[in-house]
């Protein structure tokens, strides 16, 4: 059931920061002898990056989403978190990289994150973020995807915890305010970027402009991230919840004075949106919204709320005695044209607890979600940053969220709420089952069962130990991976070992014959044929289709994503596994007796993976088949 609730996107604007760790981690350990290891972790394994290694397309050094918490510029990237309470989750990986939600997150708690697709300079307002380009960083219609790249792996991370991401597609103030891009270069609207806006009407007005952004939105909308099948990302709703067409466009237009309803092109923004509908094609489950305004008046103007093909009109304002008004117009346009609204922008820079109070009881009053601007570390007692050492802010903000969870909203959030928000499309049917049948994929050594093709990628889903292998591929991986539980074959001749599968999805195109018998298959370029050492197998069947992958311990954040079917007294493995075949998920898992859960992803397996008999609870549909235990999750590969 869909419920108005405000806190279907209660968001308090908080930073990550990108960076590149001064640690590396083990990718390989055959080392050439033009390789130059960099660095050893306190375990002692080498990186070794070489002219070979490169040409492979292998990474020593990853960019790492690093702590949400340690932030960095106000214009970059950013994200909301919902409140339940308060503690400090995170998932290490053999690398160190993590993601560190430093606030308030559940399993029950749908988030959003606002990323911005632009340039960031490193250390941007004290933090220790590295730098990053813009995805058009010297010429307007020449690519980089390095920060496109480093968003894969935040949607993925985020998607594990059910967070979704608002990405921006460009920054008004790249035009010269903060800095000075590709656009603005090539448009001729260099000035000293001194944080004072440059003119830019002329800018708004040109329709090579136009075409220029159309081509880039399209260029970001068709980026594919490996850990979602390959899919791109207008086509990824389970974990897009909005495109903005740009932040605060048209803003200043004039160069001097906050815009009013009067803006350069007051069709700018449903321009951009009508194209990326079509012909670009994006998800009609991933809402496109225009990004805001500088103030209430240029947020709210009425053309936003007449375009079809825009969702949401967010409004943005520093001025508290504009809410009233402000909110009341944009609440009453949005149910007169069928729009959504919340407040996407806020802040204070003094007495910020009591001016949060008091703006935030203003947006509850009319029953939509809110962002503050913004959370980041540090804090900074005289501008709007703020973090959890200003006690009295942050306990406002804190209490402020958990009053929202259970307010009523004015408006519906299906994006967030509804059935299907965290479900892949129907039209994009995942692969449980690579290509090779798993006959064909053998001889590992017999103890060694398939589990399946997954993608990989320069972070590794099995990373604690792996050799390039030139002879006797499968049979030697099986012997070199022999104290591991799991071992995986890739382009050819690269042999992983590991424990764990760290944060995987389900891969195809594992056709790649080994590089010593080209009878067997040895997984593809980052993708991965993977085996599992078979332990005890629990009471349970097999459903018909299905391989069994292992017992797994749980938590509150949930191993598969997507709670199916719960208290169900007639549970058994086969009625599980045909739900989950029948959403079209690739995992399928059993709890408790009597809990099902689906999902396209494992996330957060680290240290997870524990004996099969320790998923022995009786199922309550069959009590001669076993459907995991206390926090134990039975889990199978869906085909």
């Amino acid at each position: 059931m869909i419920t108005n609730r405000l806190v279907a996107c209660l968001i308090a604007l908080l930073c990550i920061v990108i960076h590149a760790r001064s640690d590396v981690v083990e990718d390989w350990q055959t080392c050439y002898r033009e390789d130059s290891c960099k660095s050893t972790l306190s375990s002692g394994t080498l990186c070794c990056v070489g002219s070979q290694d490169l040409s492979e397309g292998k990474v020593c050094e990853l960019t790492a989403i690093d702590e949400i918490g340690n932030l960095i510029s106000e214009e970059r990237v950013h994200t909301g978190f919902g409140a339940k309470q308060r503690r400090s989750l995170s998932t290490t990986q053999p690398s160190k990289n993590r993601i560190r939600v430093a606030g308030y997150t559940n399993r029950n708690w749908e988030n959003v994150i606002r990323v911005f697709v632009s340039q960031v300079y490193a250390n941007e307002k004290g933090t220790n973020n590295r730098a990053l380009p813009d995805v058009e960083p010297v010429t307007v219609g020449q690519y980089d995807d390095t920060v496109l790249n480093a968003i894969d792996d935040l949607m993925w991370k985020a998607f594990g915890y059910k967070i979704k991401l608002n990405i921006v597609l460009y920054d008004r103030y790249m035009l010269c305010t903060w800095k000075c891009d590709a656009y603005a270069k090539k448009y001729n609207l260099l000035k000293k970027p001194d944080g004072n806006p440059s003119n830019v009407i002329s800018f708004y007005r040109n329709s090579q402009v136009a075409a220029d952004m159309d081509q880039r939105f399209a260029h970001i909308a068709n980026h594919r991230n490996p850990y979602f099948e390959g899919r791109p990302w207008k086509q990824i709703p389970e974990a897009i919840f909005a495109f903005d067409m740009e932040n605060e466009g048209q803003a200043y237009s004039d160069g001097q004075k906050p815009s009013t309803t009067s803006l350069p092109n007051k069709n700018y923004a449903c321009d951009r949106a009508t194209a990326l509908r079509n012909p670009v094609g994006v998800h009609p489950r991933i809402l496109l919204s225009t990004g805001g305004g500088a103030e209430v008046d240029d947020s709210t103007i009425l053309e936003h709320f007449q375009c079809s093909a825009l969702d949401i009109v967010p409004v943005h304002s520093y001025d508290p005695s504009r809410w009233q008004s402000g909110l009341s117009t944009a609440i009453n346009r949005a149910k007169q044209y069928g729009k959504l609204t919340f407040v996407q922008e806020f802040g204070a820079t003094t007495n910020k607890a009591s001016s949060y109070r008091s703006q935030i009881n203003t947006f509850t009053s009319f029953g939509v979600p809110w962002m503050v601007w913004q959370v980041i570390k540090p804090n900074n007692p005289s501008d709007f940053e703020v973090f959890t050492d200003d006690k009295a802010a942050w306990a406002v903000l804190s209490s402020a969220g958990n009053t929202a969870k259970s307010s009523a909203g004015t408006f519906a959030w299906p994006a967030l709420y509804g059935a299907d928000a965290f479900l892949s499309p129907s039209t994009v049917s995942p692969s449980p089952s690579p290509t090779i049948t798993p006959s064909a994929v053998s001889p590992m050594p017999q103890s060694w069962r398939y589990v399946g093709c997954f993608v990989d990628s320069s972070s590794r889903i099995l990373s604690e130990k792996s050799a390039i292998l030139s002879k006797n591929g499968l049979s030697t991986c099986g012997a070199f991976c022999s104290g591991y539980r799991f071992a995986g074959m890739e382009n050819g001749k690269e042999c992983y070992c590991g424990n764990s599968l760290n944060n995987f999805s389900i891969g195809k195109n594992c056709a790649t014959p080994c590089v010593s018998n080209k009878n067997e298959i040895c997984g593809g370029g980052y993708r991965i044929s993977v085996y599992f050492k078979d332990s005890p197998k629990p009471n349970a069947r097999v459903p018909v289709g299905a391989r069994y992958i292992g017992c797994f311990v749980d938590s509150v954040n949930r191993r598969l994503s997507l709670r199916v079917l719960e208290k169900d007294l007639n549970m058994t493995p086969e009625k599980c596994t045909a739900e989950c075949r029948r959403r079209n998920l690739a995992f399928s898992g059993l709890e408790f007796a009597q809990e099902c859960y689906c999902g396209n992803t494992i996330s957060f397996v680290r240290n997870g993976i524990v004996a099969s008999t320790e998923c022995s609870k009786p199922c309550r549909g069959d009590r001669k088949a076993s459907c995991g235990g206390s926090w134990r999750a039975q889990v199978y590969l869906v085909a």
